[in-house]
């Protein structure tokens, strides 16, 4: 069982723009997430908010994505205007 993280995979793929090095930066960034869930388990936190930290990061991630890439979509709109 994968536990979701064929989605976190989905969302690397598809913030990298089909370009290896930001696949690969996302890949490691997801990863890191993940296994600071893994160590968060042994502090005393509730075990919910433990294991829903790389989704909540992935969510974040997609977000700052289409923020950015929305915000430079409008900006060569303008400039070719």
């Amino acid at each position: 069982m994968t536990a979701g993280r064929g989605w976190i995979g989905i969302a690397a793929a598809a913030m990298s723009g089909q370009h290896p090095i930001w696949g690969t930066i996302d890949a490691v960034l997801f990863g890191v997430v993940d296994a600071l869930a893994n160590t968060l388990q042994t502090a005393n936190l509730p075990s919910q908010l433990v294991l829903m930290t790389p989704y909540v990061v992935t969510l974040a991630a997609m977000c700052l994505y289409g923020f950015v890439r929305i915000r430079k979509i409008k900006k060569n709109r303008l400039k070719n205007h």
